[in-house]
């Protein structure tokens, strides 16, 4: 799991992928299920009593956000993850669901899932869901140059993985 997350956290600065590395250290020993401690180590929850809106485009709220994980009938939440995703690998522009009428609370988890993905893929980067074993869904944002790499790591460690 630590080539995992050394090559997942790469493209990020040495002091933010060093945070990232020893909250996964810290959380080796609260969790055997390697999705959980993937998943807590990559997203950087803050406890605050009232989370303003945006709270995670916030660097100072919210250090980084590299996963994405909802209920698999949480649509509305794709759309803030995925922005949190792009702010902390300085992705350009800014993820906006956009689906001829249809309210992002509407739409069903797989379409949001798409068409996020076809906005990642236009900044070479692809979406990589991770079989939980559950009713959510955890995906990675991974640039395509890494996407082989990742994918062998990901099975190494059991976790099974396909694209959206």
């Amino acid at each position: 799991m630590n080539d995992l997350l050394h090559l997942l956290t790469e493209p990020l600065q040495e002091g933010l992928q060093t945070q990232i590395l020893e909250r996964f250290r810290a959380l080796q020993l609260e969790s055997e299920d390697p999705l959980d401690r993937l998943r807590d180590t990559l997203q950087d929850f803050p406890e605050l009593e009232d989370y303003s809106k945006a709270w995670w485009l916030e660097p100072a709220l919210c250090g980084w956000w590299l996963c994405l994980y909802v209920d698999w009938k949480a649509s509305d939440e794709v759309q803030w993850q995925i922005q949190a995703i792009a702010r902390t690998l300085a992705l350009p522009g800014r993820y906006v669901w956009n689906s001829q009428g249809l309210a992002l609370e509407q739409a069903q988890v797989p379409d949001a899932l798409e068409h996020a993905s076809h906005w990642l893929r236009w900044r070479e980067h692809v979406l990589l869901l991770l079989e939980t074993g559950g009713d959510e869904c955890m995906a990675l944002v991974i640039h395509h140059d890494r996407l082989e790499r990742v994918r062998i790591l990901l099975e190494q460690v059991g976790i099974s993985s396909n694209l959206i």
